[in-house]
């Protein structure tokens, strides 16, 4: 399944982030949702998050880049797997340094 982008752009006040939590309340229970604000994050700060926001559980002494990525992936097979999809929202991208664009990327 090949992925979907859509960017949202529009002023201060104009009503994206609201526009956000309104697609996500729409969202049928297969479409697992994740929303993350702070976008003045390290790469790896971004994959714990992601994770934390799909209620990923990762074992205390799991906490490389490596064992985020691995469970992230292994979240998305089986959402995948099971019939459904995953979407990831980022608040404010604008402020992603260039290295966590390229982590998003990637995934």
């Amino acid at each position: 399944m090949a992925s979907k982008n859509i960017t949202i752009t529009g002023g201060i006040g104009t009503g994206k982030t609201t526009l956000c939590r309104a697609f996500l309340s729409r969202l049928n229970a297969s479409t697992k949702s994740a929303l993350i604000f702070n976008s003045f994050i390290s790469d790896r700060e971004l994959l714990e998050t992601i994770n934390q926001e799909f209620g990923i559980g990762m074992n205390p002494s799991d906490k490389s880049k490596k064992d985020y990525v691995d469970a992230l992936n292994d979240f998305l097979l089986a959402t995948f797997s099971g019939g459904g999809n995953a979407v990831l929202l980022l608040d404010e991208a604008q402020n992603l340094s260039p290295t966590v664009l390229e982590q998003i990327r990637m995934l």
